[in-house]
């Protein structure tokens, strides 16, 4: 009984001595830390940098397509308008020919 407990005891204290590190090796850790997140932020920050770069672009990118688009929706409005114009300009002298042919068919004696 006294080995067991002597046995335990002797784990208790190797395992509280191999959960304590030195000052040193606790600054030094804690350095590497600190070196580390520092350099994960200035890349964070880099990357962050990075992205509202390219997000300007293509905000400009889409402010000139949707300018091209407009453009383009115009000139589709004023073509159909110039169809409809056309269509009735078509409309109109084919009345007149009509109508100048059923004249001439009722001015013409048989």
């Amino acid at each position: 009984m006294k080995n067991q407990l002597r046995v335990f005891v002797f784990c208790i204290i190797a395992m509280l001595q191999a959960g304590c590190v030195s000052s040193t090796q606790f600054e030094t850790a804690s350095n590497t830390y600190i070196k580390e997140k520092k350099q994960c932020e200035q890349a964070l920050n880099r990357q962050i940098k990075a992205n509202q770069i390219e997000k300007q672009f293509l905000t400009e990118k889409i402010i000139k397509l949707e300018q091209a688009l407009q453009q383009k929706e115009n000139i589709i409005s004023i073509n159909e308008t110039v169809i409809r114009l056309f269509d009735d300009s078509k409309r109109t002298l084919q009345n007149a020919i009509q109508d100048q042919l059923t004249k001439q068919k009722l001015d013409t004696p048989d």
